[in-house]
């Protein structure tokens, strides 16, 4: 997804984001949501840190929707920063260099596999 060159319609991500832990399941249909930035080589990265499986030890940003930036364009390496933990009902979050991308968490499951 490229917000800068989207339609509104393109712009809008409305679904589940399962936690890392349910990857490869076949109802976490997404697990996490890479946004391009076509102006820099830096990117923006949305999941949720599901307190369960592999991560049930986790100890900053359990059950929370984390945003992070990070170059490499997810094909190599690159150092990666945390710049966001949102919760539910949390205002909504404008993503870094991206003037008319609002993130919002309507709901958050941790009971469940979903938020």
């Amino acid at each position: 997804m490229t917000p800068n060159t989207a339609t509104v319609e393109e712009d809008c991500f409305a679904g589940d984001l399962y936690g890392t832990a349910f990857y490869g399941d076949a109802f976490a249909q997404t697990v996490g949501i890479k946004v391009n930035n076509r102006f820099s080589s830096t990117d923006v990265y949305i999941m949720f840190n599901a307190k369960t499986g592999i991560q049930s030890g986790t100890v900053e940003g359990g059950n929370q929707v984390m945003v992070v930036t990070a170059g490499g364009e997810g094909t190599s390496y690159a150092a990666s920063t945390l710049v966001q933990k949102l919760s539910t009902n949390t205002a909504g979050y404008l993503l870094p260099e991206f003037t008319d991308t609002v993130l919002y968490v309507d709901a958050i499951n941790s009971d469940a596999t979903g938020t």
